[in-house]
């Protein structure tokens, strides 16, 4: 949640995008988690700073031809201060099965960060926080609500930990 400068902000705390210092492409792909190609998994995040604050625009692909899940997002994150940053996503879900159809629906993401030292950053992050539903029966996506700390002693090293509220599910710590 508390990273710094990382691509994949757009997908764990848009707030973190701010702090992103120059345009990037990040690309993730297993064709075969565990020998089984119906485990595939993609990914990829493109980051652009602006004068007015950071775009993302992501995505990520899971499954094969009898059941897949697509997430496309577009992200904004933007410094409020010298300690503050925020973000936001939109997210396009789209779920297929085989026989069965597909389905799709929109999910919106907040995110909030703070460089409460040189050497300690806070963070926030809401998914879901429009409570989107997906398919006949409606079925809920998850809504969930996370925060953490992380400590980087020097520049190689950060130590984070963080707690995760998922609405239907004990918190987690990580």
């Amino acid at each position: 949640v508390a990273e710094l400068s990382n691509p994949w902000a757009a997908f764990s705390n848009p707030g973190g995008l701010a702090t992103m210092d120059g345009r990037v492409l990040s690309l993730y792909y297993s064709p075969q988690p565990f020998g089984l190609k119906e485990l595939a998994h993609g990914s990829f995040s493109f980051v652009e700073p602006t004068t007015i604050g950071t775009f993302a625009a992501s995505g990520s692909w899971y499954g094969f031809e009898l059941y897949r899940e697509v997430d496309i997002q577009v992200s904004f994150g933007r410094s409020i201060n010298d300690m503050f940053s925020a973000g936001a996503s939109v997210h396009y879900y789209h779920l297929s099965i085989e026989r069965y159809g597909s389905a799709q629906t929109f999910g919106v993401d907040v995110g909030l960060l703070a460089h409460l030292t040189d050497q300690i950053r806070w963070g926030f992050a809401a998914f879901n926080v429009n409570a989107p539903t997906i398919g006949r029966a409606k079925e809920k996506l998850p809504q969930v609500f996370s925060t953490g700390v992380a400590y980087s002693p020097m520049p190689e090293v950060t130590l984070a930990v963080d707690l995760e509220k998922d609405i239907r599910y004990p918190l987690e710590l990580h």
